[in-house]
């Protein structure tokens, strides 16, 4: 499917001799030649396609349209200690706002915090006739000590609450201690989303200097 893409990117720079990017503001927008998608589009229904959702996301077809929503990614970070991003989407066709995403992290020393609010308004799931309209809106919370290359300890925690249910979603608490020739993380992490997933998880890595590790807790799943 063709398309066309505009974007804008907004960047300032400390005159620092070390230059810092302290902001950065995406815009962009899709637009599509063929509003049916070559008659994939069904009309009336949820529809999820590769060029959306690379784009996106979030479902927002449910009708023919040439354009999709509007999508904005600001980034800030003033110096080493602070940063934070918001995530928007805004569709015009239905007038509201798909999804919204806030994260503020900031560091003192080896400890850091951080915080976010993710928000999804998500397609009616048609059964039938009958819609059932799914949002979504989780607070995070962050907690974190040391990094993973720093000899001894390092922990972090991390939570997730449900405000529109009112109860913990999930809950992850992460451990580290390095020597100096190897070092081991240990993980639990556990889900409460009701009849979808409700289980514990437990996970490990075992790190050798200059070799490798090995283990079911993968790199980027790590929380410091």
């Amino acid at each position: 499917m063709k398309s066309n893409t505009g974007s804008f990117n907004g960047y300032i720079r400390s005159e620092l001799p070390s230059s810092l990017e302290i902001f950065t503001w995406e815009l962009a927008q899709k637009y599509f030649l063929d509003p049916n998608f070559g008659g994939a589009l069904v009309n009336g229904r949820r529809n999820v396609f590769t060029t959306t959702a690379d784009f996106t996301g979030i479902a927002f077809l449910t009708e023919p349209q040439h354009l999709s929503p509007l999508i904005s990614r600001l980034r800030v970070q003033t110096n080493s200690q602070a940063d934070a991003e918001w995530d928007l989407d805004y569709d015009f066709k239905k007038h509201r706002v798909n999804a919204s995403t806030a994260l503020v992290n900031y560091h003192i020393g080896e400890f850091t915090f951080g915080g976010g609010d993710a928000y999804v308004q998500s397609l009616p799931g048609l059964t039938g006739s009958f819609a059932v309209q799914q949002d979504f809106n989780q607070f995070r919370v962050l907690f974190g000590y040391g990094h993973p290359n720093k000899r001894g300890f390092s922990g972090a925690s991390s939570f997730g609450f449900d405000a529109n249910l009112g109860f913990l979603q999930y809950a992850t608490l992460q451990t580290s201690y390095n020597w100096d020739c190897c070092g081991a993380t240990i993980e639990y992490r556990r889900f409460a989303l009701g009849s979808v997933r409700n289980e514990n998880q437990f996970r490990f890595s075992f790190t050798l200097a200059n070799i490798g590790s090995f283990g079911n807790l993968r790199k980027q799943e790590r929380l410091y």
